[in-house]
């Protein structure tokens, strides 16, 4: 079983050249699934025979969905990448699939409860029987639920519905004795206040399928990792090439090399965080640019606001500045929890989910005239954004990395003072390998053994940083 993937940069022309390719063929059936709805009615303008089905179009895009697939009116269907997960494999056999830019294939979520009578209801009447997997986690789905309260919460775990395996920690729902008056009886334990919950899908159930999915970096992605040996590398014809690379067209402005941005960062220390927002206005308050932050933030800069994920925007071309002032890091359960089912480790999940958010931010500008020289000034926070990035880097002082360490990414300090102590010294005597990846992961694994619940992540960013200086790895 291969699937083929198509990885080029942003901007050099793939969706272009899908479109070509289908309307230059009378004979097959197409699928072109895309993330966004915006960006299918874009794709779809040049189609000569193609049809969405979306929520913008119909009520009930499932049923709709399964409707033309057993008697097709056009040559080429347009669905959401949310929608085409949930159809049977056994209908897709008679079409050539493309996936767009759609390279997630797991989701997390994490939910904070303690009421006992809420646990109740989720263990008795919304999750049918947990199949423990191991000490920590079990495998579950959902029940069907009757009456409009019960529908509600479980509309709220539709992740459920969407991916092929579902996973829980079962401690969630460990009960404890407590005897009174003579009497024992079991209630749950309210120390775990947390549910946290990962799904994802099965590959393997489309092996009989035409597949192809297209990205910048595909190779890069989770989902490739997840299995490179299901994936085969293909093109396509006459993509863009750059008259001038990208790292020749990028001067990259940064404010910290020992910080890296994150929640806790901007919560524990927010005066220095806003210090740089001040400045950037500042310095560009005669300029055009767009910039982005976290949707939980409220602060404005001059420029114009687009959202963190940029997928699919084509009118920031006139622009030649831009500012990322977010972060996009995964919670160390998260982290934990990936590294656990899928080999992947914390660092390619912060170089898939916020370094690659990053570049497509950055590609949105200037440098999607691939004709062009015109240089792209970015300003982001930490170093390692800017690195991702790479190009012309600029370090502008303002006092953040005078803050006290153990604030870097989530707190340092939140791993305890004799663990950093084996970390360095480890690291002294590792520094060289020639695997420095590989002997990390093993001796963090030790680790993790008699301290399952520290955060590890700072220590990953240090990896990956000495791994990225050292240029041997």
């Amino acid at each position: 079983m291969k699937f083929n993937y198509i990885k080029s940069e942003c901007g050099s022309g793939k969706t272009f050249a899908l479109v070509n390719k289908i309307n230059n063929d009378s004979t097959n059936n197409y699928i072109i699934v895309q993330n966004k709805i915006d960006l299918l009615k874009q794709t779809f303008v040049s189609l000569d025979n193609g049809h969405l089905i979306t929520s913008a179009d119909t009520s009930n895009v499932d049923s709709t969905v399964m409707t033309y697939l057993s008697s097709p009116t056009s040559q080429v269907l347009g669905i959401t990448a949310k929608t085409f997960f949930k159809i049977d494999p056994a209908l897709l056999k008679n079409y050539i699939v493309y996936l767009d830019d759609v390279v997630n294939f797991h989701a997390f979520k994490a939910i904070n409860e303690v009421n006992r009578k809420v646990k109740g209801l989720l263990k008795d009447d919304i999750f049918s029987t947990l199949t423990p997997l191991d000490e920590t986690y079990a495998s579950t789905g959902k029940q069907e639920t009757q009456g409009d309260i019960l529908r509600m919460i479980s509309n709220g775990f539709e992740m459920v519905d969407t991916f092929d395996h579902f996973v829980i920690n079962q401690k969630y729902f460990d009960q404890v004795q407590t005897t009174i008056d003579n009497v024992t009886v079991s209630t749950f334990n309210d120390e775990v206040q947390q549910l946290t919950m990962l799904a994802w899908i099965d590959l393997g159930k489309y092996k009989d399928c035409n597949l192809t999915f297209m990205a910048n970096k595909f190779d890069e992605s989770l989902l490739y990792k997840s299995n490179p040996d299901m994936f085969e590398e293909s093109t396509f014809n006459g993509l863009r090439t750059r008259t001038v690379p990208t790292t020749q067209r990028l001067k990259v402005k940064y404010f910290s090399k020992s910080k890296v941005l994150s929640k806790s960062f901007r919560m524990a220390h927010r005066e220095q965080f806003d210090k740089v927002v001040a400045y950037i206005n500042n310095e560009l308050k005669d300029s055009e640019y767009y910039y982005t932050r976290n949707n939980s933030e409220t602060f404005t800069m001059d420029g114009k606001y687009v959202p963190v994920d940029t997928r699919g925007m084509n009118d920031l071309q006139s622009y030649s500045t831009c500012v990322w002032m977010a972060s996009c890091r995964p919670s160390p359960v998260e982290a934990k929890m990936t590294e656990l089912f899928f080999g992947i480790d914390g660092t390619d999940l912060v170089r898939s989910r916020e370094y690659e958010s990053v570049e497509q931010f950055v590609q949105r500008g200037c440098l999607r005239d691939f004709d062009s020289t015109d240089v792209m000034t970015v300003y982001v926070f930490d170093e390692q954004q800017a690195k991702s990035l790479g190009g012309d880097l600029e370090y502008i002082d303002l006092g953040l990395d005078d803050i006290e360490s153990g604030t870097a990414g989530r707190p340092a300090s939140d791993i305890p003072l004799k663990i950093r102590k084996a970390f360095s010294m480890w690291l002294g005597r590792n520094s060289e390998s020639t695997d420095l990846i590989a002997a990390y992961r093993k001796w963090k694994a030790k680790a993790q053994e008699n301290n399952p619940d520290i955060d590890f992540s700072t220590l990953d960013d240090k990896i990956w940083e000495k791994k990225n200086d050292s240029g041997k790895h």
